[in-house]
């Protein structure tokens, strides 16, 4: 111990001697161990902590599939829910569940609230209870026992101060009472982080027998017994039989997936990019810092062959040079940590708000264990092998040479050149990726969505059934509440629909089976995949910018009462038309024994994309809300007001137009469709600029490595550059001399990173629209741009190198 002491001693004196190679290997090692410490509690927090459930392992979502449509998982029928549940043997239990919206009043100002319908195993099969009263019952799934309640503690506090008899009391949602039986605890944040409120799924005759609608999301948890492929080839079996029974079920299967796949599937893989991103800058500092120490070994050659001749063995001298390393890779690790604590922040702010867990990111203290080794590691991959050549070397001559051994750096300059080739081919293989990603980006930018985002102000309302029970209540309602807010001074033109394109309450849309009569195309039994169904105003179209391509969009004519029309897209015409016009051709909605009425095709108009600029658009159908022909007059409403000026602005000016219509009528989200299409490249976007802000630093820190190179390179050939001089040489051939001999470890580690990166090319190819992975104009321009750093970084010393005295640097010698 006493030994240990002293040689962190000594290694704190060495460092406190040279404060600009401290402060230069310090602030390498921050920035690299920084990073991975950032991005490290990132991926702690969504991938490595267990979800907030009791053993959540065995906690899956079972889905339909449809094959056709290879593995997309599709909602389910409440029968098929039914079967299922009773049918297998693999299950604890199983529960179904949909989104939904409610209106509280009665608890201050009337507020609508994302909440969930949900069977009464919910809670049960997450297997959370609440933190006061109890969960639900099987009697209160049935109509006319289902008006109870579980809300969020988020909800109770906020909304009833917390109180604690609240627990047995009656709220109004919907207009209706409500018995609160049960308080949820604060983790609960499912199946949204936004429900704060949870009803019994209540479900009529009708639907109970309806396969054809499918519009439930089932989780289950698996026997201690089971295992996933186990209840994958049970469900599978029980699929295969419901199609052989039902009609309604052909080509339909299932698919069962973790909680953690289903939540974090398509998170996982950037995670791993940006942890492999920071790994390169990591690399990359320690690069750096071993370079600074092999450069530096030049000027500590006679003080450790004085040490070896006073009796000090290699492996002495070596763990003093690795407690310096050490010593220095934990400072650098206590900074790295702070600097985290701020990168943290950043992540935060720059992601996307749907980041599944993001919000539990935190420095906790499995970040603090991986910090401390990673920091050893660091300081033992830096340190080992500038120590492994300092102790090599022959005691006489470092004696000899005095003074003038600070000037020779001796074998370590055998390993510069190698370690600077690895830093410019790492930092190469990050920038080709942010380019890529960033290229990407700005095809993304460039793809026209279908409609006019600009000036388009979006506004939800949820009006509650027991208000308005009837179709015509809600559509004169909505006819209303239309004629009042165009006539606002700055709208335009007023819309409605029951979803909007990259709308975040996308349990709103409907997929249906289409029947075309007269159809050139495949029919429904061939499995084409369903189209998403829109019941909208007679001037949704206009206000959303979507172009009219035949036909007529819907007007007075298209009524209540009138005869039934629908409008369908481009894409619909496409594939069941094939060239023929659809105008005047009908078209119903359903599934064998429950299709809804023959509707005659007025219009067609372009094609939008709903969910993702990079998804193909759907095939689509939109009905007269008026008529109610698909939804029945849905209750859930999406306004789209084209504006003059800033839409935002007018956000008031609405929530009266509706209050005087409702006084108790809230309003749901109220955004720009400038912001739900931003939104939309949220998550490219922050991959993108993680990557190039990473990319960045690692362009940084290897031209600080490569200056400092070829620097100490100049300082260790002082004297030979002055005999060049003294012997004719001029300044330019001294500068091309020292830029030359950098520039080829450049060009060397340029095109050792490019290999690299076309090695790793697929692993970016899932991130990627509009460019491939290996775009010869991203690799050509980042390896000129690395060129253009590295070159500068070698210009720099090498003009100092051209100014050199010769006599001042043979007096030296």
């Amino acid at each position: 111990m006493e030994t240990l002491l002293q040689d962190i001693r000594h290694a704190l004196r060495m460092l406190r001697s040279a404060p600009g190679f401290t402060a230069a290997a310090l602030l390498a090692l921050a920035l690299g161990i920084g990073a991975n410490t950032t991005i490290f509690s990132a991926v702690n927090a969504m991938l490595l902590k267990p979800l907030p459930y009791a053993d959540p392992d065995r906690l899956v979502y079972v889905s339909s599939t449809h094959e056709k449509r290879d593995k997309d998982q599709i909602t389910v029928s409440y029968p098929d829910y039914r079967e299922w549940s009773g049918q297998n043997h693999v299950f604890e239990g199983m529960s179904a569940f949909i989104e939904d919206t409610f209106t509280l009043t009665g608890a201050g100002e009337p507020a609508q609230i994302r909440g969930a319908r949900v069977t009464a195993r919910f809670f049960g099969v997450l297997g959370v209870d609440p933190i006061r009263g109890r969960g639900f019952r099987g009697e209160e799934e049935e109509v006319g026992h289902h008006h109870v309640v579980v809300i969020g503690q988020g909800l109770w506090t906020r909304q009833f101060g917390s109180d604690p008899a609240l627990v047995g009391k009656t709220i109004a949602l919907n207009g209706r009472p409500y018995t609160v039986v049960g308080i949820a605890p604060v983790g609960l944040r499912f199946p949204n982080p936004g429900v704060e409120v949870w009803v019994p799924l209540a479900v009529g005759p009708e639907s109970a027998e309806d396969r054809g609608t499918r519009f439930l999301t089932v989780i289950a948890r698996l026997k201690r017994d089971r295992t996933l492929p186990q209840a994958s080839a049970e469900m599978s079996g029980i699929a295969k039989h419901l199609a052989q029974t039902y009609p309604q079920n052909e080509g339909l299967g299932t698919v069962v997936v973790t909680f953690s796949d289903k939540l974090l599937g398509n998170i996982r893989p950037a995670l791993w990019l940006l942890l492999g991103a920071v790994v390169f800058v990591l690399l990359i500092a320690c690069t750096n810092v071993a370079n600074l120490l092999l450069a530096r070994s030049a000027t500590r050659r006679r003080e450790i062959a004085l040490r070896a001749a006073l009796g000090a063995g290699r492996g002495r001298l070596v763990r003093q040079l690795l407690t310096e390393s050490m010593l220095l890779a934990l400072i650098g690790g206590v900074l790295g940590t702070l600097l985290a604590a701020w990168g943290l922040q950043l992540l935060l702010a720059l992601a996307p708000e749907d980041v599944p867990r993001l919000h539990e990111t935190a420095i906790d203290g499995r970040v603090l264990i991986f910090t401390v080794v990673l920091s050893l590691l660091t300081g033992l991959i830096f340190g080992l092998l500038p120590a492994r050549e300092a102790t090599r070397l022959d005691l006489g001559t470092p004696l000899k040479e005095g003074t003038r051994g600070a000037l020779s750096m001796g074998g370590a300059g055998r390993l510069l050149k190698p370690l600077v080739v690895g830093e410019v081919a790492l930092s190469l293989i990050l920038l080709v990726g942010a380019g890529l990603l960033a290229n990407s980006l700005q095809h993304l930018r460039g793809i026209n969505p279908g409609f006019n985002p600009e000036h388009l102000l979006t506004v939800s309302i949820s009006l509650p059934y027991s208000k308005y029970p009837e179709a015509r209540q809600r559509s004169e309602f909505f006819h209303r509440v239309l004629e009042g807010v165009g006539s606002i001074p700055g709208v335009v033109i007023a819309g409605a629909t029951n979803d909007l394109p990259f709308g975040a309450s996308s349990f709103n849309r409907f997929f249906m089976m289409p029947d075309v009569e007269g159809a050139a195309g495949p029919t429904w039994k061939e499995q084409q995949p369903p189209v998403a169904v829109f019941e909208i105003s007679p001037d949704y179209f206009r206000a959303m910018g979507v172009p009219q391509r035949a036909g007529r969009p819907f007007d007075a004519r298209d009524d209540s009462g009138a005869a039934l029309t629908a409008i369908i897209n481009e894409v619909l015409a496409r594939r069941y038309f094939a060239g023929r016009d659809p105008l005047g051709k009908q078209i119903r909605m359903g599934s064998p024994g429950n299709w809804l009425p023959w509707m005659t095709i007025v219009g067609v108009v372009g094609e939008t994309h709903l969910e993702k600029l990079t998804q193909e658009p759907f095939a689509e159908v939109y009905t007269p809300h008026r008529q109610g022909i698909a939804l029945g007059s849905t209750a859930t409403m999406f306004l789209a007001l084209r504006t003059t000026g800033d839409p935002a602005g007018l956000a008031a000016a609405v929530r009266n137009r509706v209050h005087a219509i409702d006084r108790d009528q809230p309003l749901g989200e109220v955004r720009v469709m400038e912001d739900l299409l931003s939104r939309s490249l949220v998550q490219p976007r922050f991959q993108a600029l993680l990557l190039s802000l990473f990319a960045l630093l690692a362009l940084v820190l290897s031209a600080i490595g490569i200056y400092g190179v070829v620097a100490y390179s100049v300082r260790t050939r002082t004297a030979e550059i002055g005999i060049r001089v003294a012997m004719g040489a001029r300044g330019a051939d001294i500068l091309r001399l020292i830029v030359g001999e950098g520039t080829t470890l450049i060009l060397i580690g340029v095109g050792v990173g490019a290999a690299g990166a076309l090695a790793l090319s697929r692993l970016l190819s899932r991130f990627l629209y509009g460019v491939t992975a290996t775009d010869p104009l991203t690799f050509t321009g980042v390896s000129l741009l690395l060129t253009l750093v590295g070159v500068l970084a070698c210009y720099l010393p090498a003009r100092r190198a051209a100014k050199v005295d010769p006599m001042a640097a043979l007096r030296c010698e």
